[in-house]
């Protein structure tokens, strides 16, 4: 039988915060489409903060996650997430994942199976084993970690072996640590929750604008150029919207 559930007493949600580098996961049905070819997949958990006050939300953490699709030097998508856990002493499996980008998805669990806080989570993301992932806190841990970490998936919580692969976290250390100053940006925020009116280029123009003149294509160059690497922002919410509508009328056409 599985482990018992973490208590969410036993869920230090300030401890838990910070860079989390996703190096495993299985990712089928509705909570894992478009992220079957991510690479370098990392999310960045803060304490929620409410915008009117700037006071700390209790139980609630804000997450930015990003992968960057099919190779090491492909395009990077990112959205903005907010995890929100009840009042103890409910269960930590009653957290709920939401995007408040597209609130007409409805939130997704977000139960923390097991975390040390200082290397490793394994967080479960579905009710019926279709979706799951091993963390660290270390982009590359190393095989024996992940190996060990996806053995005890399969062999205590019932996981199929075999379905869950790892996450390569091939990128450059220069790209990572860019990334991981821009997702902290204050224009990179606003683009993750798709209230920006600013174009990618834009705001990368501006990260970059202390480096002297010349164009957005230069500017955006000189910041990623090296890399290779062409920004995706998340998707717009009607054509999320619309995708679904269409879904749902090819699957009731057959």
């Amino acid at each position: 039988s599985a482990p018992a559930a973490l208590a969410l007493d036993d869920l230090d949600l300030e401890r838990y915060s910070g860079m989390w580098y996703e190096v495993a996961s299985l990712k089928e049905g509705f909570a894992g489409e478009g992220q079957k070819d991510c690479h370098c997949t990392a999310g960045l958990y803060v304490p929620a903060r409410d915008k009117e006050t700037g006071e700390p939300l209790k139980h609630r953490l804000t997450v930015k996650t990003f992968c960057v699709h099919g190779s090491p030097t492909g395009k990077i998508s990112g959205i903005q997430g907010r995890v929100s856990c009840p009042e103890p002493p409910a269960p930590a499996a009653d957290c709920k994942l939401t995007f408040p980008s597209i609130p007409f998805i409805p939130g997704e669990p977000y139960e923390v199976l097991e975390t040390d806080y200082d290397s490793f989570a394994l967080v479960e993301g579905a009710r019926d084993k279709t979706f799951v992932q091993v963390y660290s806190r270390k982009p590359n841990p190393g095989k024996a970690f992940i190996s060990r970490q996806i053995k005890h998936l399969e062999q205590d919580y019932g996981y199929k072996p075999g379905t869950i692969k790892v996450t390569p976290q091939d990128c450059s250390q220069g790209l990572m640590s860019k990334m991981d100053s821009m997702m902290k940006s204050p224009g990179m925020e606003s683009l993750f929750e798709n209230t920006t009116e600013s174009t990618i280029e834009d705001l990368l123009a501006a990260e970059g604008a202390s480096g002297g003149g010349g164009s957005i294509e230069r500017k955006e160059e000189r910041l990623i150029g090296k890399e290779g690497i062409a920004f995706q922002g998340p998707r717009n919410p009607f054509r999320e919207a619309k995708d679904l509508v269409n879904l749902f009328r090819m699957g009731s056409s057959e």
